[in-house]
Parts: structure tokens; C-alpha cells; sequence
């Protein structure tokens, strides 16, 4: 249980029926292996101690896993990182920015 209590818990919430831009950007969240590709990412930095869940609001139309309301997500159809179901960034992001919200996430908690 020990395990669970110190986890951080990335939560990428999308909507794959909405576009942030008129032309292709951003990661696309709805391909599994980009999904892969950042796990596998968390896993070498981080090892087990970060869970990722991605959440299409497309395919889940109710509230969230967690404590991760509808009226946090904005309606732009922007991509959001939710870490521990705190809103760390609302808007297109890539690994990088993600592995660094999740660092200063593990630096300021001690998780």
C-alpha cells in the first residue's frame, strides 16, 4: 500500500473528435504507440513509481477517474496533464514537458 501512496498518478485527459489546430500538432493521444512511447519513457525515468492513464473524453463521457471533474477540463479541445488529479498543464505538450511536470511533481511532494 506504501507503493500506492507514493505514486504520482499522470493523467493525459484529450478529446480525439476536436483538433487544438487546423493542421496536424501536437502528439496525437489517441495512437497507442504514442502512448507506449510514453510509458516507456516514464518507466526509464521513473521506473514504477509514476502510473500513467490516458483518458479520451470522446469514448468517456462521464466524470473522471479520481477526483478529475468535467468542469476541470476546458472546452478547447486542448490536451490536459492532471498529476495526482491537480491540472498541471492545459495545452498542447510533449514528453519532455510531461517528464519535467512529473520531476518538480516527485521534487515538491517527495512522492
Amino acid at each position: 500500500m506504501g507503493t500506492i501512496k507514493n505514486t504520482v498518478i499522470a493523467t493525459i485527459v484529450f478529446d480525439s473528435r476536436k483538433q487544438s489546430c487546423e493542421m496536424t500538432c501536437g502528439f496525437n493521444w489517441s495512437e497507442p504507440s504514442t502512448v507506449n512511447l510514453v510509458q516507456q519513457r516514464i518507466a526509464e525515468r521513473f521506473g514504477e513509481t509514476v502510473k500513467l492513464e490516458v483518458i479520451d473524453l470522446a469514448l468517456d463521457e462521464q466524470d473522471y477517474r479520481g477526483n478529475i471533474k468535467r468542469e476541470q477540463i476546458s472546452d478547447t479541445g486542448v490536451p490536459h496533464l492532471f498529476l495526482n488529479n491537480h491540472l498541471r498543464i492545459a495545452g498542447d505538450f510533449d514528453i519532455r514537458q510531461l517528464l519535467d511536470a512529473v520531476e518538480v511533481e516527485k521534487e515538491i511532494y517527495g512522492k
